[in-house]
C-alpha cells in the first residue's frame, strides 16, 4: 500500500518524538512542518518548515494527512487551536499509533492522537480526539481519556477511570480504579489521584491535592 504524505504542525522537542513514531510505523512519507519561528530547525532530523500556520490551505489534498506535533503541559489551548485549524481547511487529522504499543482491539482512539512507543491501552477504553499517549503509559481496561488530553511519561490510568477534555496528567502518576478527573486539570508529576478531582485547577502529591496558581509553575 503506498504511503500517505503527512505534515506536522510544530517544530519544537514534542516533533522530534512524533516523528520518531511515525518513521517507525512505515505508513507515512513526512513532508515537513509548519511553524511561526522562521528559524527553527530539526538538527538530526531530514525535515524542513514548510512555512507558518498559513500555508496549511495549500497542503490539503487527498494522500496528505496533518498531525498537532506541539505538546501540552499547562494548558491545551494551542493544540486544541492548531486541530481545528486543520479541520476547518478540511485537512485529514492522521492517527499514529506506535508498532511498539500495546492498543486492544476493543478500544478506539480518536482522529489526532498519537500512541507513543511501549504504550498499553487495555480493552474497552475510549481515547478521544488530538491526545498524547507518551511513552510507557497505562491505560487500563474501561477508562475514557476526553479531546485534547495529554497523558505523559509513564502515568497509570487504572480500570474505569474517566478524564475530561484538556486534561495533562504528569509523568509517574497513578490514578486509582474508577477515579473521574474534570476538564482543564493539570496532576503534576508523580503525584497519586485517590478520590474524584471535580474542579479545574493543578494537583499534586500523595495524595494529591490542589495547590494555588502561583505555585503551578513548579510542577508543570
Amino acid at each position: 500500500m503506498a504511503r500517505k504524505n503527512i505534515v506536522l504542525l510544530g517544530g519544537g522537542g514534542h516533533c522530534k518524538s512524533c516523528i520518531e513514531v511515525i518513521e517507525s510505523t512505515c505508513m507515512y512519507n513526512i513532508t515537513g512542518f509548519f511553524d511561526d519561528d522562521e528559524t527553527q530547525i530539526l538538527p538530526g532530523f531530514p525535515y524542513q518548515r514548510l512555512g507558518n500556520q498559513s500555508f496549511l490551505p495549500d497542503f490539503v489534498s487527498p494522500d496528505t494527512d496533518f498531525l498537532v506535533a506541539v505538546g501540552q503541559i499547562k494548558t491545551a489551548l494551542l493544540r486544541k487551536r492548531l486541530f481545528t485549524l486543520i479541520s476547518q481547511n478540511k485537512g485529514s487529522h492522521a492517527t499514529v499509533i506506535s508498532p511498539f504499543s500495546i492498543v486492544s482491539s476493543r478500544s478506539s482512539v480518536g482522529e489526532g492522537s498519537i500512541i507513543h512507543h511501549q504504550v498499553i491501552v487495555n480493552a474497552n477504553s475510549l481515547i478521544g480526539k488530538n491526545a498524547i499517549l507518551n511513552n510507557k503509559s497505562l491505560i487500563e481496561h474501561d477508562c475514557v481519556v476526553g479531546d485534547h488530553c495529554h497523558i505523559s511519561t509513564g502515568a497509570v490510568l487504572n480500570g474505569g477511570c474517566n478524564i475530561g477534555n484538556e486534561v495533562f496528567v504528569g509523568s509517574n502518576s497513578v490514578l486509582i480504579q474508577g477515579i473521574s478527573v474534570a476538564s482543564r486539570v493539570v496532576i503534576g508529576a508523580g503525584s497519586v489521584v485517590t478520590t474524584n478531582i471535580t474542579e479545574p485547577g493543578v494537583y499534586v502529591g500523595n495524595p494529591a491535592q490542589k495547590i494555588n496558581n502561583r505555585k503551578m509553575r513548579l510542577y508543570a
